[in-house]
C-alpha cells in the first residue's frame, strides 16, 4: 500500500499530483512526498485518507464513458421522458457542461432537472432555456458555433 500503489491509483483516476492533492486537501509538495514515499512514519493515517479519497473517485475510463454523447443523449431521454422537451444542445465549457433546451418547463422545474443531472453525471452542470440564450445575439451564434445536438438523438 506504498507509493507505487498511489502513484498507480492516481494516475487510474486521470489525475495529475496537483489536482490529487486539491482533492485530499493537501498541498501539492505534501501529496508528492506521500507519493515518492519521503515521508514520517506519523503520516501513515494521512496516507491511509488519502488513498480512501482517491479510490472513491470514478476512474478516467468510467468518467469518459459517463459522458459521452450517447451517455448524455441517454439520461435526458430519461430525464425528460414525461415532459415537454423540443431539443437540446451540449457545450462543455471548462468544468461546466451547458445544456440548451427548447422547451417551456419552468425554471423551477428546470432547476430540479439540472441538480438531477449534475447527481447523475457527476460534474457542474448549467440548463439554459432556449429562449434565454436568444436574449443575447452574440452569446447564441457563440455558443451554437460549438454546441451539439445531443436530445433527441
Amino acid at each position: 500500500m506504498g507509493k507505487m500503489r498511489l502513484k498507480e491509483l492516481r494516475k487510474s483516476k486521470g489525475l495529475t499530483q496537483e489536482e490529487a492533492a486539491e482533492i485530499c486537501g493537501l498541498s501539492r509538495r505534501g501529496y508528492q512526498n506521500l507519493e515518492m514515499g519521503s515521508y514520517k512514519k506519523g503520516d501513515s493515517k494521512t496516507m491511509q485518507y488519502v488513498l480512501a479519497q482517491l479510490d472513491s473517485l470514478p476512474s478516467l475510463r468510467q468518467r469518459k464513458s459517463a459522458l459521452s454523447l450517447t451517455s448524455i443523449s441517454r439520461t435526458l431521454e430519461d430525464l425528460f421522458e414525461e415532459d415537454e422537451v423540443e431539443y437540446v444542445y451540449y457545450l462543455k465549457e471548462g468544468s461546466n457542461h451547458l445544456f440548451v433546451l427548447s422547451t417551456e418547463i419552468s425554471d423551477r422545474n428546470l432547476y430540479g432537472y439540472e441538480e438531477e443531472m449534475a447527481a447523475i453525471l457527476q460534474v457542474e452542470v448549467t440548463f439554459v432555456k432556449l429562449s434565454t440564450l436568444l436574449e443575447n445575439k452574440a452569446e447564441t451564434t457563440r455558443f451554437f458555433a460549438r454546441a451539439r445536438r445531443v436530445y433527441p438523438q
